[in-house]
């Protein structure tokens, strides 16, 4: 893992082809409009650590039948991600309902692929009131994989710290003995 700097302030990273991208009016950030190989959205210098992709209802149910096999292919991809989301904006019932009343799409085999997807590809659905509850979550998803990466960076750090107190002490046990400590081996240590 390459450590990278990462400012305060949030510079999200959304997809050039995302048609209807969120703006994050309410939230302190810099938008960064870039092509991603996965997902709408990420962080940028982090866009190989969080995948969000963002889609409408009837986008999410055209992705699970007709372009099935594309969508999979992008879930694939999804896995090497550290933290990997679908956030839909539709509610379950909302999207459950329109599944079963105006689609030719069986209510069991919806279920089971919303299940596939999170056991075969580890990637949480979240189904969302609407637009705007989405891009909150949105949002909030890419604040708190910011705060994971920056808590892996602080231990990162804490164990740094730690190697070069451990080097100290092992250089000054070797400068009490007189000889360094790299010339003791197992053969010439007295039991």
């Amino acid at each position: 893992m390459s450590i990278v700097i990462i400012p305060n302030r949030l510079k999200i990273i959304v997809d050039t082809r995302e048609q209807l991208p969120y703006k994050f009016n309410n939230y302190s950030v810099e938008i960064i409009s870039q092509k991603l190989d996965t997902g709408d959205y990420s962080l940028f210098g982090l866009e190989d650590y969080i995948s969000i992709e963002r889609k409408m209802r009837n986008d999410f149910l055209l992705s699970i039948t007709h372009d099935r096999e594309r969508f999979f292919k992008e879930l694939e991809r999804m896995t090497s991600f550290k933290h990997r989301f679908i956030v839909v904006e539709s509610s379950l019932d909302n999207t459950y309902n329109h599944v079963k009343n105006n689609t030719r799409i069986y209510p069991n085999s919806f279920n089971g692929t919303i299940a596939r997807m999170g056991i075969s590809y580890g990637v949480p659905i979240y189904f969302t009131k609407d637009r705007r509850y989405a891009e909150d979550l949105t949002y909030r998803l890419l604040y708190l994989a910011h705060k994971d990466y920056l808590g892996q960076l602080e231990l990162l750090r804490w164990i740094q710290d730690w190697f070069i107190f451990l080097r100290f002490i092992i250089f000054m046990v070797g400068v009490k003995m007189k000889k360094p400590l790299r010339s003791i081996t197992a053969n010439n240590i007295l039991y």
